[in-house]
């Protein structure tokens, strides 16, 4: 009741000095985001550098959180979309299933369809539903596979491939998707 009674400014004032006397790297950060007074896209690119380390620490709780933080402080709506839609990845890489059908209706309004069909291919493999998430894959038309970034098109081919060996195809068909991975996955 009292922090609800506390003016915004008041309470953004805390925030921002909590920030800059917490120990915990997260704690400044959700304290950094709390005092945010608008979108701030330099915020939500330093929180997705930092969901980038989490990634790599296969911390994926963590990941989600960072992305969510950076998706909401996102000025832009495409890259408020991509880091949201992310945030879920990252959420069915922590085991977090309920979370994400949470949201499939969100998800499927999603206009990143590339983006989406990787979200919707990762929750169905999380849920051992394999036939689903061939299914999810292909039906995302090629062109709309090739028009997506490095990453997200990496991630498609490589589940691609995965589902396809699980569901019996032959290793030269699962050779030529692996085939077609993009070079510059690390850009």
């Amino acid at each position: 009741a009292i922090y609800d009674s506390t003016p915004a400014t008041e309470r953004r004032r805390r925030h921002r000095l909590a920030s800059t006397l917490l120990g915990s790297p997260m704690q400044r950060l959700e304290h950094e985001v709390a005092a945010a007074e608008r979108r701030d896209e330099e915020l939500a690119a330093r929180l997705e550098g930092v969901a980038a380390s989490a990634y790599a620490e296969r911390d994926h709780h963590r990941e989600a959180q960072l992305l969510q933080w950076a998706s909401q402080l996102s000025p832009d709506a495409s890259e408020r979309e991509r880091r949201w839609l992310q945030s879920q990845i990252a959420r069915v890489h922590a085991h977090d299933t309920r979370a994400v059908r949470a949201h499939l209706s969100q998800i499927g309004w999603s206009g990143e369809a590339p983006l989406r069909t990787l979200v919707l291919a990762w929750l169905s493999i999380a849920e051992n539903r394999i036939a689903d998430a061939r299914r999810v894959l292909d039906a995302l038309p090629p062109d709309l596979m090739v028009g997506a970034d490095v990453r997200t098109r990496t991630g498609l081919l490589v589940l691609k491939a995965w589902t396809m060996l699980m569901s019996g195809y032959p290793a030269d068909d699962v050779r030529a998707v692996l085939a077609t991975i993009p070079a510059d996955v690390g850009a």
